[in-house]
């Protein structure tokens, strides 16, 4: 076993690890029926809200340009294989 030579165990780490998982948690409030199907329209809403498409693909552009020029060609890339597949 060459590889687990290197390797070492400390106690304090995993001593820290447990200490976080035994921490109680919050009450969470199930919310059902109606509750449940307003939360998610009130967030497809802020989701797919045009100010939020815009922050999310400047960040993108800012981050990563080639992600976001390549997913920018995808997206152009639909319709013209949309109306390939019509011809």
């Amino acid at each position: 076993m060459l590889h687990q030579r290197g390797t070492t165990y400390r106690e304090p780490a995993t001593t820290r690890e447990l200490e976080l998982w035994a921490e109680p948690a919050l009450p969470v409030r199930v919310q059902t029926g109606k509750d449940w199907i307003a939360a998610f329209v009130r967030a497809a809403r802020q989701t797919v809200s045009p100010a939020a498409v815009r922050e999310f693909f400047r960040e993108l552009d800012a981050n990563d340009r080639v992600l976001s020029r390549l997913g920018w060609a995808l997206i152009a890339a639909v319709p013209v294989f949309a109306a390939l597949a019509l011809i």
